[in-house]
């Protein structure tokens, strides 16, 4: 007898594997997105986004580094607009740090081993 949480882990499995598959087969981010929305529209909208951050980090470098710091750069304004201190930036962006590498990270370094694998 299989448990409900069991079967839905077994399920996102599942549906990860083909969406790398599918990540790998496609020539361009486009025929990605619309393959994607077409054969898994049960696909988590969390690892769509870690496709799009894999595929922005891999193709437009600096424009990655631009989004991490400006994610820095946000944490810092807005802890200043509260009136609080610089730390209460860095604590805020290290938080949006490890919230990223919880939700997006981890799908992100599955591309990245198993493109690395295909070549």
């Amino acid at each position: 007898m299989e448990y409900a949480r069991e079967k839905l882990k077994k399920s996102l499995a599942e549906t990860r594997k083909k969406l790398i598959k599918l990540y790998l087969n496609s020539k361009t981010y486009e025929e990605f997105c619309l393959t994607a929305d077409i054969k898994l529209p049960e696909a988590d909208k969390l690892d769509l986004l870690a496709c799009k951050c894999w595929y922005l980090k891999k193709t437009k470098p600096y424009a990655w580094i631009a989004v991490v710091f400006g994610s820095l750069g946000i944490c810092l304004g807005i802890s200043f607009l509260l009136g609080g201190a610089i730390r209460y930036g860095v604590v805020a962006w290290l938080a949006f740090a490890i919230l990223y590498q919880n939700l997006l990270g981890d799908f992100m370094r599955k591309l990245e081993l198993e493109e690395r694998h295909r070549h």
